[in-house]
């Protein structure tokens, strides 16, 4: 592990300029590759072969060598590695060996590597063996190989019927062959730079449309390298879990055909800002361009776009935010739940990490199961309800930020501090957190200090927005977030 060390160091911090080698080594004892290579050798060599047996002790300095070391990008330069004559040992789901195997992420992110020859005996290749590996144009294997075949930067098994890795270094159209029926869940990653998926004729399985990959009437995957606007093909009723892994669209059309949406399905799609549902659909609807809502419950948000950013201020109309709703939105650095939002639920806004900035109407009755779990980031919550919203038991701030003030109505102190159900007294607990009482005009002593503020929106007591004063209860939100109840004679 020491000399394992010294070769990582080597490699992150060498910038002495030394001529390219080629270099062949055999391991006849495994675990001993790094004592047959020189510091400068490290750093410098651009083809390396290796035959003999290496493991998974080995195969680290490999990928130092080609750019990578796990953590960081190193020094090393190597461009072309061939495996062909060696036996490599990887661990098992259980740590016991596994011989003739690349391993679990055993060759990624290689960044300088650009050929690859594997080994010839291969036997076993694991999920991300090869992922994000960006410059790697080609992969060969032998070919009386039993298990494996290869095909410029992608990786089959022998039949070509499951695809195991696309080199991230894919651009252009991809062509599936026409007897694939599968790949690994691992097997797109990174590849961002592909525009198109055909599909060759006589395949059963997939097909493509508008240059996206279709499994029956599962949208499969999007090409990584299609920004601006998609229309999802007509004809598709599911996205599949990892269809937009990866995706760089900013806006996302929905087909009428489309009955199933998961809250997980556009994940990975980190610009993804804007939604259109097809008239004819009969399940969703869009409301603020970026929300989705179902037809027959218009009034629950139901998904968020995980590229919304800033400020975001949910849409009015909405009473309730649904499990998981905008738990991909990790860009939103202050959100304004409007006033008629009376239920948050279960992981709602989980992980939206960027949030600093947090404002919680009056009328809020229920925030379930860990709605804010991780938004670790927080600095200021508002929250408007006189009364303390009420939980399934679980903590709704759960792992989140320490240093964050919760503000909550005057009077209401001490009933926040003593709550168990929504956790705010584990809140109050966490190092830096405290609870304090907004003053009576219904800003924080924080929010006073930082200028004028002025009304923005007013809303009658069940949600509706109103353009001017109306007799009766008004909410009314003002320019920093906050919000008061104002009695209209």
């Amino acid at each position: 592990m020491k000399r394992f060390t010294l070769v990582i160091l080597t490699l992150l911090s060498c910038t002495a300029f030394a001529v390219a080698q080629t270099k062949t080594i055999n391991v006849e004892r495994p675990g001993t590759l790094c004592d047959l290579l020189t510091e400068e050798e490290l750093a410098t060599v651009m083809e390396l072969t290796v035959t003999g047996t290496v493991n998974y002790e080995d195969m680290p300095i490999i990928r130092a060598m080609c750019g990578y070391d796990g953590d960081n990008n190193t020094t090393g330069v190597c461009e072309k590695l061939d495996l062909s004559g060696a036996t490599v040992i990887t661990l098992d789901d259980y740590g016991s060996d596994l011989v003739n195997a690349i391993g679990i992420n055993e060759l990624a992110n290689c960044a300088t590597l650009k050929t690859l020859v594997l080994p010839d005996n291969l036997r076993y290749y694991q999920s991300r063996g090869l992922a994000y590996n960006s410059n790697l144009a080609e992969i060969t294997i032998s070919d009386d190989n039993q298990y494996f075949t290869a095909e410029g930067c992608a990786l089959y098994n022998k039949d070509k019927s499951v695809l195991c890795v696309l080199s991230a270094a894919a651009e252009g159209t991809f062509v599936i062959p026409s007897n694939l029926t599968d790949a690994y869940p691992s097997a797109f990653l990174g590849c961002d730079k592909v525009t198109a998926y055909e599909v060759e004729e006589g395949n059963t399985v997939f097909s493509s449309a508008d240059g996206a990959l279709v499994k029956g009437d599962e949208l499969y995957l999007l090409p990584g390298g299609v920004t601006g606007f998609l229309n999802i093909p007509e004809g598709v009723t599911s996205i599949s879990a990892n269809a937009f892994s990866g995706s760089q669209v900013e806006g996302v059309g929905i087909p009428s055909t489309l009955t199933e949406v998961g809250q997980s399905d556009f994940s990975g799609a980190e610009n993804l800002v804007r939604f259109t549902v097809a008239d004819a659909n009969p399940h969703y609807l869009v409301v603020g361009e970026s929300f989705l809502v179902n037809k027959d419950d218009p009034r629950i948000l139901l998904l968020g776009a995980p590229g919304l950013s800033g400020e975001v201020t949910l849409p009015e109309g909405i009473t309730g935010v649904n499990n998981y709703a905008c738990s991909q939105c990790s860009k939103i650095e202050r959100l304004i739940v409007p006033e008629g939002v009376t239920d948050i639920y279960d992981f709602a806004f989980g992980s939206c990490t960027g949030l600093t900035y947090l404002s919680l109407p009056s009328m809020l009755k229920t925030m379930t199961h860990q709605c804010f779990i991780n938004c670790r980031n927080l600095l200021d919550v508002y929250i408007y309800a006189t009364e303390v919203p009420q939980s399934n038991g679980s903590v709704s701030f759960y792992g989140g930020a320490k240093g964050c003030t919760l503000w909550v109505p005057e009077g209401t102190l001490e009933a926040y501090k003593a709550d168990r159900g929504c956790g705010f007294m584990w809140f109050a607990l966490q190092t830096g957190n405290s609870i304090k009482e907004m003053t009576s005009s219904g800003i924080g002593a924080v929010e006073a200090g930082r200028g004028s503020v002025e009304e923005t929106e007013r809303y009658t007591l069940d949600g509706r927005r109103i353009e001017k004063p109306v007799r009766g209860v008004n909410i009314v939100r003002f320019s920093d977030g906050s919000t008061r109840k104002e009695m209209v004679k």
